[in-house]
C-alpha cells in the first residue's frame, strides 16, 4: 500500500463522504513541502544525540543513575566539541 492509498483509506474511515476534496487539500500542501534532497551522511556521530532513560545503561557494582554521567563524556562527539 502507497502512502497515499494509506492516506485516502484514513480519510475515508473518518470522512466518507469528503475523501477526494480532504486527499487533494493534502496532496496540495505535501508537494509545497516536499523535503530538500539529502546531502552527504544523513546521520553521524555530529548530528544523532543520545536519548536513554537512566536504568537503561548498567555497569555491575554501579547504581543505574551512576553509569551514565561519564558515557557522554566519552562519545566521538562529546570529544570533537572540547
Amino acid at each position: 500500500m502507497t502512502p497515499s492509498d494509506r492516506i485516502r483509506l484514513l480519510l475515508s474511515q473518518l470522512y466518507p463522504d469528503h475523501v477526494q476534496p480532504l486527499f487533494d487539500a493534502i496532496e496540495e500542501r505535501l508537494v509545497r513541502v516536499k523535503a530538500p534532497p539529502a546531502r552527504g551522511e544523513f546521520f553521524s556521530e555530529k548530528t544523532v544525540t543520545l536519548i536513554t532513560y537512566g536504568d537503561s545503561l548498567r555497569r555491575e557494582g554501579e547504581t543505574t543513575l551512576a553509569h551514565p554521567a561519564p558515557f557522554p563524556e566519552r562519545s566521538p562527539a562529546a570529544r570533537s566539541a572540547s
